[in-house]
């Protein structure tokens, strides 16, 4: 099978031999150990040591049987602030010109959520092509934003949320 996992913000097989496995990692090396060609997709900017791991789109061939894809973005300098967020915006706009450039589909995808944006570019692309895919929901985003804020103003912040609640049903519900 040609499988894809999506993943975003864990260490690769690229990033040296001091990183830790998590589950990008740890699913594709199962995936490639079954038999399987995987392909890995995450983020050029490193979330743990906040770098950029390439500036431009990448393919990576690790091995015969697993590449990695690289999706830019503009990075962000902290884990809470505006700049993560305008960082993930841009990660679903590269990702979404990427998606037009593949050659051949998946028989299955694995999707990280969040970040959202590119959760919700992802499973929509897969689906209107009839791809099945799974998403491994690992925070509950963005409903763990509204814990931020006062309750007076919770309904002021429900308002500015709003896109992020769309985008997220959407990626659960494609």
């Amino acid at each position: 099978m040609n499988i894809w996992v999506f993943q975003t913000g864990e260490p690769l097989h690229i990033d040296g031999d001091n990183a830790r496995p998590m589950r990008a990692m740890n699913l594709s090396n199962a995936l490639v150990d079954a038999g399987h060609k995987v392909v890995l997709w995450s983020a050029a900017f490193s979330h743990q040591e906040k770098r950029h791991r390439s500036y431009t789109a990448k393919s990576i061939r690790v091995s015969d049987m697993l590449e990695i894809r690289l999706i830019p973005s503009r990075g962000y300098r902290r884990n809470i602030g505006a700049g993560r967020l305008l960082d993930h915006a841009q990660l679903a706009f590269n990702l979404k010109k990427m998606l037009k450039q593949v050659e051949s589909l998946p028989d299955v995808a694995f999707i990280g959520y969040p970040p959202i944006e590119t959760a919700a570019v992802l499973a929509r692309w897969l689906k209107r092509r009839g791809v099945p895919s799974l998403l491994d929901v690992k925070d509950q985003w963005p409903s763990l934003f509204l814990d931020a804020v006062p309750s007076l103003l919770l309904p002021l912040g429900r308002v500015v949320l709003w896109p992020y609640f769309y985008l997220a049903q959407r990626a659960i519900k494609d």
